[in-house]
């Protein structure tokens, strides 16, 4: 089993990766999310989406008198994509933008050796 810390992951103190599905646990005084690395991921991809989808609201509400556009966008590779939002000739936001790039692939082991805590990673790396 690995783990690591996850500052930030909504109320998970420490994230732990193993091959179940995921589960929240209370440990004392530390939240404890264990899942798998895939389930881990599509989770903080989720919040991410969430997150985004919470600012654009919030801009349009102080706006008053504008939406968002969106323009979805997917690498021709496959490994990875976004969404890209604007808001322009508002009330308030004469141009602004909430965007989201969610990017993968894989690093160099040279890359991977000079990480700390490179026992916890694999030569996989995400980019957001």
């Amino acid at each position: 089993m690995m783990g690591f810390v996850a500052s930030g992951y909504r109320h998970a103190h420490r994230v732990e990766l193993h091959q179940s599905k995921c589960e929240l646990t209370r440990r004392s005084q530390e939240v404890v999310l264990r899942c798998s690395a895939n389930d881990f991921r599509e989770r903080f991809e989720g919040q991410l989406r969430s997150l985004q989808d919470e600012v654009c609201s919030e801009v349009v509400k102080l706006d008053g008198g504008a939406d968002f556009h969106e323009d979805v966008w997917a690498k021709e590779n496959g490994r990875g994509g976004g969404r890209s939002r604007v808001i322009e000739d508002g009330n308030m936001f004469e141009k602004a933008a909430v965007n989201l790039s969610i990017i993968n692939g894989d690093i160099s082991p040279e890359r991977a050796a000079a990480m700390v805590s490179v026992e916890l990673l694999s030569l996989a790396f995400m980019a957001r």
